[in-house]
């Protein structure tokens, strides 16, 4: 997700909780880049996707502690990763990891972004999108869709009074 989404999201007051699809699949294209960009051998490759892969089975976790634990555990075990994979570390995982289990602490936080992507029509042009980057320009679609929602309810229910 966007940076510039998290600083609104924090102004509103919500815990920010990363899609852990979105976040795997990020991974693998960050190793992948490495690969084409850095010429690195198949076997070299291989090894790579085996750590990352180890990386990746963490966000199954369903502790949270045990998480925070293992994340911090991956900071000081530098010399067992493969340079590229302890920098997505670094990079990618450590600095946000609180943001990867909020859905651990709060049963009621989807592990997955895609009902919060189907509510906010993710297929939006861009220049209406830029909207939710502020805070007045999120309450502002939040206050829209909920005037829609009563409004498709009162048709609702005034077509379940004419039968």
């Amino acid at each position: 997700m966007d940076k510039k989404y998290a600083s609104i999201i924090a102004k509103l007051g919500f815990k920010h909780q990363l899609c852990i699809f979105h976040t795997k699949k990020s991974l693998n294209k960050q190793l992948k880049t490495f690969k084409d960009r850095n010429h690195i051998s198949d076997e070299e490759y291989q090894e790579c996707h085996k750590q990352l892969k180890m990386i990746k089975d963490l966000f199954d976790l369903n502790d949270y502690n045990e998480f925070k634990k293992e994340v911090h555990s991956l900071i000081n075990s530098k010399d067992d990763f493969h340079p590229v994979i302890y920098k997505i570390i670094r990079k990618s995982i450590f600095p946000r990891y609180k943001s990867f289990i909020h859905h651990l602490k709060d049963k009621r936080i989807e592990k997955t972004s895609n009902k919060i992507e189907n509510a906010f029509q993710k297929t939006m042009p861009k220049s209406r999108k830029r909207i939710f980057k502020t805070k007045r320009g999120v309450l502002k679609r939040i206050y829209r869709r909920d005037l829609i929602w009563n409004d498709n309810r009162k048709k609702d229910f005034e077509n379940q009074q004419s039968f």
